[in-house]
């Protein structure tokens, strides 16, 4: 099924419950392993357990078996002020239980965020690809990103960024829907609401910081795809090799993202593109999986690429004001095709000697083959 969605240039949004009586730390990453390595899904959305009135988890019972760890959190951007009185409304959630714990119910959000602004970022799709084609594990290259973020200096933005995801994460629940009341009632933390600090969706949000900051993000994620493949294939130059071709391929395509978002007079067109050369043709090699047995062996060939951002994408970055709040542009990207946030690159050259290939013989990769 997948396969078919892939060739068909649409996307799979599989989705997740993070805290499910009898999930463990392991069992939950399993299953993530399962839609990235196994299946190839194309977006996946991981929500936390919700014990809604009137289900079987919401009762006394299910509560003294599983002892969940019971919080309280705002549902995003839903308050108000009615009649003079402030109200809110508000979830019951499950952040752990006996089997998860609170712990493991941060580090499996951690993983979540590397997934959501890793592999469902189509400009690392050859990343994963690549990995998928070595046999290596997706979830185990995320764990690894995360371990290098740690030890990165606080100032970093890939460790800030994460830290604050984290950090948002742990503020948005309460022991109680009083605490809640309380708190959100109070004059400075109302005005966060009305300001969008706090009480919004933290995937899209954060989201959003990611791609703000491309640049930054995709020189943190390929050096750390480096040096993880230095030490699964240390022996492999070939590896390496290849390693360099597909994170000069990731880097440009980030540059445009970068472009998009935060310098629109620079944005690569069609008519005025970035050119790269690579010394593997890689995004014809991973314009599908190449996983298992039977997958064929990687050549090199020379080849320069232009990469450059749709037209009706220009078009749609340029309707919104460019000092755009990030709260709002949250809900742009959360809405927007999911085609504007890819860049369109063609093959422009072949390097090698013997080659008569022009650009004019070839026309622009179909934007339907290289949806996230």
């Amino acid at each position: 099924s997948q396969r078919e969605i892939d060739e068909d240039g649409k996307l799979s949004t599989p989705e997740v419950i993070l805290g499910l009586p009898f999930e463990t730390r392991e069992s939950h990453l399993n299953t993530l392993r399962s839609l990235v390595n196994d299946i190839g899904a194309s977006l996946m959305f991981q929500y936390t357990l919700m014990l809604l009135p009137g289900t079987t988890l919401y009762t006394d019972e299910s509560r003294e078996k599983y002892k969940y760890n019971v919080k309280y959190r705002l549902l995003p951007t839903s308050f108000g002020e009615y009649a003079g009185k402030k109200c809110f409304e508000i979830e019951e959630v499950a952040s752990g239980h006996k089997d998860l714990s609170y712990a493991d119910y941060l580090e499996m959000r951690e993983v979540f965020f590397f997934w959501h602004n890793i592999n469902s970022n189509a400009i690392y799709r050859t990343l994963v690809r690549y990995l998928h084609y070595l046999g290596d594990d997706v979830i185990d290259f995320f764990l690894y990103l995360m371990k290098q973020r740690r030890v990165m200096s606080a100032e970093d933005f890939p460790n800030r960024v994460v830290q604050d995801f984290i950090r948002d994460t742990e503020e948005e629940l309460f022991d109680s829907r009083e605490d809640l009341i309380r708190h959100f009632s109070e004059e400075p933390y109302y005005k966060d609401l009305k300001s969008g600090r706090k009480g919004k969706n933290l995937t899209h949000t954060y989201r959003a910081h990611v791609l703000l900051h491309a640049r930054e993000w995709a020189e943190y994620v390929t050096r750390g795809f480096k040096d993880y493949l230095f030490q699964k294939h240390p022996d492999a130059a070939e590896t390496l090799k290849i390693v360099d071709a597909v994170s000069t391929h990731i880097l440009t395509l980030a540059e445009c993202q970068y472009r998009y978002f935060c310098k629109r007079s620079e944005i690569p067109t069609q008519r005025s593109p970035l050119k790269t050369k690579l010394e593997y043709d890689i995004p014809s090699i991973f314009v599908s999986n190449l996983a298992g047995a039977d997958r064929p062996e990687l050549k090199p060939e020379r080849v320069v690429y232009a990469y450059y951002l749709r037209d009706d994408a220009i078009q749609y970055i340029a309707s919104f004001p460019e000092n755009q709040r990030l709260v709002d542009l949250q809900l742009m990207v959360l809405r927007m095709d999911q085609n504007y946030l890819l860049p369109v690159f063609r093959r422009e050259e072949d390097l090698t000697a013997d080659s008569a290939f022009r650009s004019s013989d070839r026309s622009d990769f179909s934007s339907l083959k290289h949806n996230p």
